[in-house]
């Protein structure tokens, strides 16, 4: 799982879709790793339009997205392993209160959850009304 060439481009594709008022507030699905050349990120910026201070883009995917304007940066995962900030299993109903997070980011994670619709119900309930859910599944 991390941040590679195809699901930054699907990042930065289905970003442009969020009202620039509404970018504050992101929920990663595991904490994502970037796994990309800067120079490849800021080529897909350029090559897109947007225009992101891309000179510190960190290992994780915070700063990816602090750049892009999103103030919140959190991460839900099963484990502490990557230091995510919410320790919880998707196969469970949210412990915590749902509708406060404007993008919602599956880079690779979604397929190792066995309980369909739990997992799919919890992302419903963390992400805000007219927010955007992206994710990029290995096939």
């Amino acid at each position: 799982m991390g941040i590679d060439k195809v699901v930054l481009e699907a990042i930065i594709l289905s970003h442009k879709h969020l009202p620039r008022e509404n970018r504050h507030s992101v929920m990663s699905l595991a904490r994502q790793q970037i796994h990309i050349h800067p120079k490849i990120m800021h080529y897909l910026f350029q090559k897109h339009g947007i225009n992101a201070p891309l000179h510190e883009c960190g290992e994780y995917f915070e700063a990816l997205f602090k750049n892009m304007g999103y103030t919140v940066t959190d991460s839900i995962d099963n484990s502490a392993y990557e230091n995510a900030t919410i320790i919880h299993n998707l196969n469970l109903p949210l412990m915590f209160q749902g509708n406060q997070y404007n993008y919602v980011l599956d880079g690779g994670t979604i397929e190792h959850i066995f309980n369909c619709p739990q997992v799919c119900e919890n992302i419903i309930n963390m992400m805000d009304v007219g927010g955007i859910y992206c994710s990029v599944t290995v096939n």
